[in-house]
């Protein structure tokens, strides 16, 4: 089960950093904003364009010890904590922290917190610009579509999905 007060004190945000010149040439460091973060078995960590993190995600770097397998499913769960810490907004940041602790748990007994994290799964892909949200979160639940489509309708109806549904190219 994932700490989720570990891993909020040992989120690390590095912000970009201009280019300065040392001895007559440039030296650049890493231009893009990356968030650190405790994993279960080790860390993982999101780079993305631009400040805040609001650019798009462009790497994702785990560290040896730590489960992929485990971690790739709820990995839109993490850029959407990464996001909102990064940007210091602490309503989000709460939000993506109960989502990760939901996720964390079995789907058994599909209650509020399961609806709540399919909700936040479904909204951090739509917000990365996913073409299949539904899709994913069906493979990432090794469930059919019909399935993921329904727990969507579901936290849905409930009001926990914060996006429109993404439009269908004619």
């Amino acid at each position: 089960m994932l700490d989720l007060v570990e891993l909020d004190k040992q989120t690390v945000i590095r912000q970009p950093v201009k280019t300065t010149r040392r001895g007559g040439k440039k030296h650049v460091v890493d231009p893009r904003t990356s968030v650190t973060m405790p994993t279960p078995g080790g860390e993982i960590t999101l780079f993305f364009d631009g400040p805040l993190a609001d650019g798009r995600l462009r790497e994702v770097r785990i560290e040896p010890g730590a489960e992929p397998w485990r971690l790739v499913p709820q990995l839109s769960l993490y850029v959407n904590y990464a996001r909102a810490v990064a940007a210091w907004r602490d309503a989000d940041r709460a939000a993506a922290l109960r989502a990760l602790m939901d996720a964390g748990v079995g789907i058994r007994g599909r209650g509020d917190g399961f609806y709540r994290a399919v909700a936040a799964e479904y909204d951090s892909l739509v917000a990365v610009g996913s073409a299949a949200p539904i899709k994913t979160i069906a493979v990432n639940a090794n469930v059919t579509i019909a399935a993921a489509s329904k727990w969507v309708k579901k936290a849905r109806d409930l009001g926990y999905v914060k996006t429109k549904e993404p439009s269908r190219a004619s």
